[in-house]
């Protein structure tokens, strides 16, 4: 097992007591400590892998059944607002996994995100009762740089549309 080396300031030697290196100070109990940490992680391994197992047994008509359906929205780099049956409260957070559409995403994006506005239904979105306004709260910076990637493909795409339904015309 390697020491752990601590960097001594020039304050410590003024001290009769040196620190001595964090291994020799626990001796036996760091690799009894990182032993239970290993076990642990198998532990938590085979539960996962029993999860997954699970989850790939759900036919598309059981995953929708239970997760519900894809929701049509209005995607940005820092918030979404998307329609829902479900009235959500200003202020109320939710855990959201964001799949984008069929553009060669291959995981779905994982956020906290916050309700800011509530609002009353639109047909545009759906025969759902309300839309929702969150703000992404918790993203991981390679998920926001993936959803501003995908929202910019997106709108070049439209432009192409309309383009080339211009020239046909």
């Amino acid at each position: 097992m390697a020491k752990i080396q601590f960097e001594r300031s020039q304050e410590s030697d003024r001290y009769a007591m040196r620190p001595r290196g964090m291994t020799r100070m626990l001796g036996e109990e760091v690799e009894f400590v990182f032993r239970q940490i290993h076990e642990s992680i198998e532990r938590l391994e085979h539960k996962l892998d029993y999860l997954i197992m699970m989850a790939d047994r759900l036919d598309a008509h059981d995953a929708r059944k239970a997760f519900g359906g894809p929701v049509r929205c209005d995607v940005s780099g820092s918030g979404m607002l998307f329609a829902t049956d479900h009235e959500l409260p200003a202020g109320t957070y939710l855990r959201m996994s964001i799949i984008l559409g069929t553009y060669n995403i291959t995981r779905p994006l994982h956020c906290i995100a916050k309700v800011v506005r509530l609002d009353d239904g639109d047909p545009v979105f759906g025969p759902q009762k309300y839309r929702v306004a969150v703000d992404y709260t918790h993203i991981a910076d390679d998920d926001r740089e993936t959803l501003i990637a995908h929202v910019f493909d997106v709108q070049r795409a439209e432009l192409r549309a309309r383009r080339q339904a211009g020239e046909e015309s």
